[in-house]
C-alpha cells in the first residue's frame, strides 16, 4: 500500500504514512500443550463459497501434493451451498467459529494458515494466526505481502498452486516453533503498536 502511494501522481507529493491494523497478541496466542497426528492446514472465510476468497485455489494446490502426505484441511466458515469441487479426504468444517474464543480455538488447531484469496486487504486472519503460531502462506495480492514480509516469509507470486504446494510442503518438513512466530508477531502486529503510531502522527499535526 505503502508503495502504491508512492507511485500515484496524487499521493507521491504528499507526506503520507501507513499505518496498519493491530490485534491483541496477548488475546490471539498458541497451545503449546496441543497437538495433531496430521499436519493441518487453515482456511478462513466468513463465506467459505465466496470466489473472491477463492477456495478452489487452495484446493487446486493441494492436489499437488505427494500422495503419502498426510494432512488434514480445516475450513473455517459459513458453507452457503455445496462446493463444484472435491474435498480432500480428511477435511472438517466448522461453521460456528463466531466469537474470538471460537477462532483462536480454531488458530491452535492448525500448523498452516492460507489465504489465496484473488483480492485482499490486509487480512487480519493471517496476523492473528501468526500471533497463534501459525505459519501464514498467501499470494501478492492487496496486503499480503505487507504482512508476511513483516513476519520475514515472502508472499507467492499470484497465483502459482504449484508453488503453493512446495511451500506448504518444505514447511511441513521442517522444524515450526509456534512460540517463535508468536513472539514476532507481538512485535509488529499488536494493537498497542497501532495506537502508538497514531498518537504519534496527531502529535505532530498538532505541533505543526
Amino acid at each position: 500500500m505503502q508503495s502504491q502511494i508512492e507511485r500515484s501522481s496524487l499521493g507521491k507529493a504528499l507526506p503520507h504514512t501507513c499505518i496498519p491494523n493491530g490485534i491483541d497478541t496477548a488475546l490471539f496466542a498458541p497451545d503449546l500443550e496441543r497437538s495433531s497426528e496430521r499436519f493441518t492446514i487453515g482456511f478462513v472465510a466468513a463465506n467459505l463459497n465466496d470466489p473472491n476468497k477463492a477456495l478452489r485455489r487452495l484446493i487446486e494446490a493441494l492436489s499437488y501434493l505427494p500422495a503419502d502426505f498426510d494432512y488434514q484441511l480445516l475450513l473455517v466458515g459459513q458453507q452457503k451451498q455445496a462446493f463444484d469441487f472435491s474435498l480432500p479426504e480428511h477435511c472438517e468444517i466448522i461453521q460456528n467459529a463466531n466469537s474470538k474464543t471460537a477462532m483462536i480455538n480454531a488458530y491452535q488447531r492448525m500448523d498452516a494458515l492460507v489465504c489465496s484469496s484473488s483480492i485482499e486487504t490486509y487480512p487480519t486472519t493471517l496476523m492473528e494466526g501468526f500471533s497463534c503460531g501459525v505459519m501464514g502462506f498467501g499470494f501478492e495480492v492487496g496486503g499480503v505481502p505487507e504482512i508476511l514480509n513483516a513476519m520475514q516469509t515472502k508472499a507467492i507470486a499470484a497465483f502459482d498452486t504449484k508453488a503453493m504446494a512446495a511451500a506448504l510442503l518444505d514447511y511441513a518438513n521442517s522444524k515450526c516453533n509456534k512460540m517463535a512466530l508468536h513472539e514476532k508477531a507481538r512485535t509488529v502486529f499488536d494493537a498497542q503498536i497501532t495506537a502508538r503510531a497514531y498518537s504519534k502522527i496527531y502529535d505532530q499535526l498538532l505541533n505543526h
